[in-house]
């Protein structure tokens, strides 16, 4: 694990800004779009903005959109232009199955997106898969990547294995999403199952959030192109981090299931630099279970990197 005396000085800030933060009112007027659709090329991204200053962008992971970041967006708009991004196929972005869902077609919407907008450099932060597209996004367009921030994030340089791999994008598996996502009862009842075995209090998984997660996953057409999306993973060639220049910070949850603190530190070893943050009390929603501690951690991280 990459620690320093620079990482215990940002950490301790972390905790300090954390304190700070937690005292703000939640409901205080943060005045946000309620998103607008941006062309990216080949498919309509939807983008929720908030607040003026430097600019961070949020990607969200696999089977998500941009309600993952509900609580970590307020509190980083109070001084930052923010922008949190439904990747294709998710959210209330399109559902067009014709087209490459591949990590690295992700991160060019990414790309896209911010030219369009005319962010400049900004400070990009990925969750979960949104992590190794932020990866592939700071390896292809460093131009557009003042800091990175990882967390709890895929490791884009190694290819994940799973269970019924041998089944991803295959027929069968389609129609078999195409069953389940005709039975909503259903639906919500694996989703409240699954977040509560991934998150560190199982609280926290309240019917709201529930519905949160799954009214997205809902949309007519989300079926086909996660089909597709399980087939251009298989396609889409690994990336080599070690290529990141970007000043990064790898975080992770203590209590992380799905992708455990081990897997962080090997990303902090591999990318140039980066530092390694362990945030206690969460599992793999690191954003919206521990939001204080979170963005405390990205403000101090992106002061010291500015500095540096």
């Amino acid at each position: 694990m990459k620690r320093s005396a620079a990482l215990g000085a940002a950490a301790g800030a972390a905790a300090l800004a954390g304190g700070a933060l937690r005292r703000r009112s939640r409901t205080a007027a943060v005045r946000a779009s309620p998103g607008r659709d941006v062309d990216a090329g080949d498919a309509v991204v939807n983008v929720l903005e908030a607040g003026r200053g430097d600019p961070v962008v949020l990607v969200h992971g696999f089977a998500a959109s941009i309600f993952s970041f509900r609580e970590a967006m307020p509190l980083l708009a109070a001084n930052h232009r923010v922008l949190a991004l439904d990747l294709p196929g998710f959210g209330s972005s399109g559902r067009d199955p014709s087209i490459d869902f591949g990590q690295d077609a992700q991160a060019r919407r990414v790309a896209s997106v911010m030219e369009s907008l005319e962010t400049g450099p900004a400070v990009i932060v990925g969750h979960s898969m949104g992590g190794a597209i932020a990866e592939r996004l700071a390896i292809a367009h460093p131009d557009l990547v003042r800091a990175l921030v990882l967390v709890a994030a895929v490791d884009a340089s190694v290819r994940p294995e799973w269970r019924g791999q041998r089944l991803a994008g295959s027929r069968p598996q389609e129609l078999g999403m195409r069953a389940f996502g005709a039975m909503p009862p259903l639906v919500r009842a694996m989703a409240k199952s699954s977040l509560r075995r991934i998150v560190y209090d199982r609280s926290h998984v309240t019917d709201a959030v529930v519905r949160g997660y799954t009214e997205p996953l809902l949309r007519p057409g989300t079926a086909a192109c996660l089909a597709k999306m399980a087939r251009d993973a298989r396609a889409t060639p690994l990336a080599e981090i070690g290529r990141i220049s970007a000043p990064t910070l790898v975080s992770s949850g203590a209590d992380d299931t799905v992708v455990p603190p081990a897997t962080g530190e090997g990303i902090a070893a591999k990318i140039p630099g980066a530092r390694h943050l362990v945030i206690e009390r969460s599992g793999h929603l690191v954003p919206e279970e521990r939001p204080d501690e979170f963005v405390a951690a990205v403000l101090a991280f992106e002061r010291e990197s500015a500095g540096a």
